[in-house]
């Protein structure tokens, strides 16, 4: 009876193995998590007014151009310091 605990021991070597790649899966397993949930969050946020397709075409033109063109919000003076 004896004989037979003996043989189900685990060296210290592979137990330390074993916990070590527990906490790689582990470890690994969570930042996989959190980049998708960032990515996925990054991907499908609403677009900011600049992503604008007409508005991107506008900067696109007047970078072309040499004469300077302002945006209408741009050209009235609110009176702020």
């Amino acid at each position: 009876m004896t004989n037979r605990k003996r043989s189900l021991r685990i060296p210290i070597a592979t137990k330390l193995i074993l916990s070590f790649l527990l906490i790689i899966v582990i470890t690994s397993a969570v930042f996989t998590v959190v980049g998708i949930q960032l990515i996925n969050n990054r991907l499908f946020q609403p677009l900011p007014a600049t992503a604008n397709p007409r508005f991107l075409i506008y900067l696109e033109v007047s970078a072309k151009s040499h004469v300077v063109i302002l945006p209408a919000a741009e050209a009235i003076p609110l009176g702020l310091p």
